[in-house]
């Protein structure tokens, strides 16, 4: 992908949060995750990540930024499933790229730390059942396992 296209995409990313982000802070939460979810499509620079990294784009800043903006939408409309949803959806796709050779490996390993942790709580705040807990922490659990994660 060009390089205006790939900056234009975080533009567009950028401009779609910020009015996501007035509409949540006055509580129009429908039209906000409407916004978000116009945002969330800057997910597509993930299939580009060798091209972001060439002009300093952080995509996975950009997708993690979404989801959460995302989930705290759904857990102010009271969509708490949506929301665990979008956490979980978070974590998988950071496993998903951690082991990924390119220089963001450090950021990955953090931000996938920050999501399990955020999950995690979301998961003991809401009380949730603890089975659907353990499945995700499993998975963690093997990937942690069979992977060469900075602990």
């Amino acid at each position: 992908m060009s390089d205006s296209c790939i900056l234009s995409l975080e533009d567009q990313w950028k401009t779609k949060t910020v009015t996501a982000n007035a509409l949540f802070n006055e509580t129009k939460y429908n039209s906000a995750i409407k916004e978000y979810n116009k945002a969330y499509k800057a997910e597509a620079l993930n299939i580009h990540s060798t091209d972001c990294l060439r002009v300093n784009v952080p995509y996975v800043q950009i997708l993690i930024i979404s989801c959460n903006n995302i989930v705290y939408t759904f857990e102010a409309m009271g969509e708490l499933d949506l929301a665990e949803k979008m956490l979980k959806r978070s974590v998988y796709y950071l496993l998903s790229i951690v082991n990924c050779k390119n220089s963001q490996a450090d950021i990955i390993q953090s931000e996938l730390k920050r999501a399990t942790l955020a999950y995690s709580e979301f998961i003991n705040k809401k009380g949730i059942k603890n089975l659907r807990k353990e499945k995700i922490f499993e998975h963690l659990k093997e990937e942690f396992l069979n992977n060469s994660f900075k602990v």
